[in-house]
This record gives structure tokens, sequence and C-alpha cells, in this order.
């Protein structure tokens, strides 16, 4: 989950993962932010975000901006990852809490559509969520128990969800707190100002809950700028390779083998020694 107060930058950030996800031509991860070890292990992903923030004129503007750069310059490949990355506006839909049981069908019935768009019969790997104050209309104790149901439901689709999400004064999230329980990740983004600013203007990145196998250090704060569309961490202290050094050397102390490592990572073995090398 990524959250964040309102204007921040989290609908944008979002938007981006979601381009960068269907954008990888290649055998190898994709990097979601070149100076680190953030990655995406599979070419070619379909997502389905579900955008019940932004109307169809915002929505164009957000492609220019946002979309667009995370994409090849090549027509022909930037069609494929256009198709690959299906919008569904549910500013158009009935305001329903789909969280509720009753509706959870209307969700897995759009992830099942999705298989014919884009890249026929492939299945959707990510979900993306945008926001889920709207998806869940109002909130109340139940609701947490409920999403958790879908929540398990998409997952044992071999979907991975991303969910975007409101922030309270105090920089937690909105809501209850019950809900944080089947998150592997929570990502705060925020400004000391807390105010709305240009893209520009850097955000800071903070893992306020995670799971993993890896030690807290790993875990520290940094801050990113998006410049024309493209995403980069503010004066990095490490490039890539020197941040999987680290990771691979994490995973050996908690006994795994390089063969386990590199396939978690989505790497092929022999990537996986040049890049250690360097």
């Amino acid at each position: 989950m990524i959250y964040a107060k309102k204007s921040t930058g989290k609908s944008a950030f979002a938007l981006s993962l979601a381009a960068l996800a269907t954008s990888s031509f290649t055998l190898g991860p994709k990097r979601i932010l070149d100076e680190k070890w953030w990655s995406i292990p599979r070419k070619l992903n379909k997502v389905l975000y579900l955008d019940f923030e932004n109307k169809e004129k915002t929505l164009d503007e957000r492609y220019e901006y946002f979309i667009y750069p995370q994409w090849p310059e090549d027509k022909t490949k930037r069609e494929e990852c256009k198709r690959n990355l299906i919008i569904e506006d549910m500013t158009k839909r009935d305001g329903l809490d789909y969280s509720e049981p009753a509706n959870h069908q209307t969700i897995i019935d759009l992830l099942d559509a999705a298989k014919s768009k884009g890249i026929a019969g492939q299945p959707v790997d990510l979900l993306v969520i945008d926001t889920y104050t709207k998806f869940v209309k109002n909130e109340d104790p139940q609701t947490s128990d409920n999403f958790s149901v879908l929540l398990n439901k998409i997952r044992g689709m071999n979907i991975a969800v991303l969910i975007v999400h409101h922030s309270t004064e105090e920089g937690l999230p909105r809501g209850y707190k019950k809900m944080l329980d089947d998150l592997y990740f929570n990502i705060r983004l925020y400004r000391e100002d807390d105010e709305p600013h240009d893209l520009t203007v850097p955000l800071k990145v903070k893992y306020v809950s995670f799971r993993s196998s890896l030690p807290a250090t790993m875990w520290k704060e940094f801050e990113i700028t998006c410049v024309n569309g493209k995403w980069k961490v503010v004066e990095p202290t490490k490039n890539e390779n020197e941040e999987l050094k680290d990771i691979v050397k994490a995973y050996h102390a908690r006994g795994y083998q390089d063969e386990e490592i590199w396939k978690m990572l989505g790497i092929r073995h022999a990537a996986f020694y040049v890049r250690l090398k360097k």
C-alpha cells in the first residue's frame, strides 16, 4: 500500500508504477527506480487499474505526464504497453462498497473480463485500487474483514494488489488499523511541510511496515522526485548493483543459496553474477 495526504502525488506515482509494470521488453527485471533495486521481475505484465479518483479529462493529462514517459518510444511497443494497461473509470459506476461480500463478484468479473483485453488470454498480473477510501465507500469495523476476504480471493488468482490510500493529518493511514494486517508493505509518501507542491519538489518515501526476511537496516527512508515524467532517487548513496550486493549478502546470512536468491529477484543467473562483479 502507498498512502499520503491529498495532492501529495500518490496517484501520479501509482500510475507510473502501473505503466512500468507493462513496459518491460527484456528478459530480466525492469527497474522502477534506476538508483535502487526496486524491480518488476517479469516482462509485459497486464495491469487493471481501478480509478475512483480521476475523470476522463484528468486521465488524458496523466497519460501525457506520468504514463507515456515510462514506455518505449517505438510506436508498436508503446501500443502494446497501452493495451496491457487497462484503466477502469470507476467514477462512472454506482457508488458501491466493493468490500461487501455481495459486491466481490463485480471485482472478480472485471479481472476476468480483462483477460480478453490487451494481450488476449493473458490474465491480470497487478490490480491497482485508487483509492481504498472510495473502494470501500463508508468504512466500519467489519470493512477490514470483508476487504481481507476479497484480497485473499484475488491473491489466490495469482494477482498482486497495489492499494492507494489517504493519510490522516498525523501521517497515519486513514480508517481502521486492522486493514493493515494483510498487507506486505505499507509505504508513506510525504513532505516535511505537508503542503502540495510540483512533483519536482522531493517526496520522502518511508517504509512504515513490511514483511520481509531482510533486516530493517535495508528499509531506510529516501527521497524521490519526478522530472519530465521520470521518477528519480534524490542524492542516492548507492547504485542498484550496490543495493543488489547488500540484498544478496543479507539473504546469504539467512541461509539462502544463490540459486534461490536469483529466482526470488527474478534475474537470470548469468546476469546475477555479472551484476555482483560490478
